[in-house]
């Protein structure tokens, strides 16, 4: 029988997960930011183009909308101190599954507003897939940073510190 002195704090089978599911909602709530901030953009550019109407083919929106998810998803997971192959996975994982619906679309098999339902749940699946497929990078609580060998430090330019310089002179 285990036991639990009161004056540890009990830790809940959800605990582990909270800065996993932090994550993935901070991905998800920047997609959504992209989304809305980067639109006009896409309506504004293709007004002056001369070529509103191409918005109005769900393929073409498809891929406006899911770059504009990409801008900011990529923005928060840099600022969050991902590399650039996690970027492109994540990338990855919002367009393809839009890509993979767009036959069916244009066969008339599926309409526009389904094929923009069911991409948008198989992309957050798949983007949920990438992220437990390495569930030790993406639950960490501080963002991802660069493995340094202990006891090494080094500035942003790669270069020493005087301070470590100095005090290996000595």
């Amino acid at each position: 029988m285990t036991t639990t002195h009161y004056d540890q704090p009990r830790r809940t089978p959800l605990a582990g997960w909270l800065p996993f599911i932090r994550h993935y909602a901070e991905m998800v709530l920047a997609m959504a930011i992209g989304m809305v901030a980067l639109h006009p953009l896409w309506t504004f550019a293709l007004q002056a183009a001369g070529v509103p109407h191409l918005l109005d083919h769900a393929e073409l929106m498809t891929l406006a909308m899911a770059t504009d998810m990409a801008i900011g998803m990529g923005a928060w997971m840099t600022f969050r101190r991902h590399g650039w192959r996690d970027i492109a996975e994540m990338t990855a994982a919002m367009y393809l599954p839009f890509v993979i619906l767009f036959p069916a679309t244009l066969a008339g098999a599926m309409t526009s507003g389904t094929m923009m339902v069911a991409g948008h749940v198989l992309m957050l699946a798949a983007m949920l897939a990438v992220t437990l497929r390495r569930r030790e990078h993406y639950g960490y609580r501080r963002p991802a940073r660069p493995a340094v060998a202990s006891g090494t430090t080094h500035s942003p330019t790669g270069l020493r510190s005087a301070r470590q310089s100095i005090a290996k002179e000595a």
